[in-house]
Formats: structure tokens, sequence, C-alpha cells
């Protein structure tokens, strides 16, 4: 609520703030953005890497992805499915935001293919079973 009274008072009309999106609407609302902004402060938590869920839904929703985390490893960066930045840097958010809008349609579409991809091959929830139940077994 802090940043809807901020953006009020500040006069900013162009940023659109949504109400909670319920999970079984998730996909649709996802597919009419044009990309979409992972960001967390730096923390100890994420100094060896982070997989939040929402980042896998966005990049399995096929779009380009701004990831300024504070972490050492980027999943977008490692599929080629957007910007990088480092978490808790306006200026490089803004400078990544002002990028992404300037890339040709064309490569922001192979973007969004390439991080459709990457979940796909790394992170889909069958294929995951698969190797846990495969790992239960060698040990079993």
């Amino acid at each position: 609520r802090d940043l809807v009274d901020r953006a009020y008072k500040l006069g900013i009309s162009f940023i659109k703030f949504e109400d909670p999106v319920p999970h079984n609407r998730v996909a649709s609302v996802l597919g009419e953005a044009d990309g979409f902004i992972m960001s967390y402060a730096r923390s100890s938590i994420c100094q060896w890497g982070s997989s939040p869920v929402k980042l896998f839904n966005y990049m399995a929703a096929g779009k380009p992805v701004i990831y300024a985390m504070g972490s050492e490893y980027s999943p977008v960066e490692h599929a080629g499915a957007g910007i990088s930045v480092s978490a808790g840097d306006p200026q490089a958010l803004a400078g990544a935001i002002k990028k992404l809008y300037t890339i040709p349609v064309s490569e922001r579409i192979a973007m969004g293919c390439r991080g459709r991809e990457y979940v796909a091959k790394h992170h889909d929830l069958r294929e995951i079973g698969i190797r846990l139940e495969q790992a239960l077994m060698e040990v079993v």
C-alpha cells in the first residue's frame, strides 16, 4: 500500500497497481504483460542463488525478464531470457527497463522463448519428480 500512496503523492500515473491475482488466473494475466521484473533486496539468503517460483512462472510465460536479485547466479542470464542487474540499485533497474524497451521486438520474443525452453528443460515438475524417484530408488 505504501507504493500506491507514494505514486499517488508524486503524481505518477503511468504505473498500474493491481489487486492480487487468484492462482487460477495467473497464467492468463501473465500472458497480457510485455515483460516482467523479479526484484529482491540484497540479502544473505540469496548469496548462493535463488529459485523463486514467480521467476519460473515469468519465464514459462515466454516474456523477457529483468532479474534484480542479490545473487551471483542468474537463471535469467544463464538462459538468455532477459537482463540481470544488481539488487537494490534503482539506476541499474531503470537502465534495464530502458534497455529492454529499446531491444527489437524480435529479440524480446527470442528472450521469452529461451526462458520458456529453460523452464521446460530444468524446472518441469514432472521431470523433477522422475529425477527424484530415480534418486530415491538408488538409495533404497
